[in-house]
Order: structure tokens, then sequence, then C-alpha cells
């Protein structure tokens, strides 16, 4: 069975993107959220686009966009109607 990758583990040469979408993950004001949504997408995108990213951690991150779509579009069923 795969490794999870709910929030990555281990250093990396940037962690930046990890720790933004550990931000992202663990927020709990849907008011913030989308915020953190786009500060982990536009970090994790950058790290993704980098020649030094392993196939290892574009795996990993390729992981993390979809909890983000996930988490996004839980949100965004969670806000009542106006």
């Amino acid at each position: 069975m795969a490794q999870s990758h709910f929030l990555p583990i281990g250093t990396g040469l940037n962690p930046r993107w990890k720790q933004l979408y550990a931000d992202a993950v663990l927020e709990l004001d849907d008011a913030k959220l989308p915020g953190r949504i786009a500060q982990a997408r536009a970090a994790m995108r950058d790290r993704a686009d980098s020649p030094t990213s392993s196939g290892e951690e574009c795996r990993i991150l390729s992981d993390g966009f979809r909890i983000l779509r996930i988490l996004e579009e839980m949100t965004t069923k969670r806000k009542p109607a106006a």
C-alpha cells in the first residue's frame, strides 16, 4: 500500500512549501483558509517547477495539490448559501 503524505516529513532543499502546506491543512478558521491554500499552492508550484525537485518530492507535491483541492471543495460546501 502506498505511503500517505498528508504532512510531508524529512528535510528537503526547500522546506518553506512544507510549512505553508501544513499551515493550510491545519487551519481551522474558514475565513483564513483560502489565503493559506493559495500561499501553499504557490510555494508548491514553485518547488514543483524547480529543476532540483526529485521524483519522490514531485509525487509528494502531487498528493499535496490533490489534498488542497479536496480541502478547498469541502470548505466551499460548508459555506452557508447567501
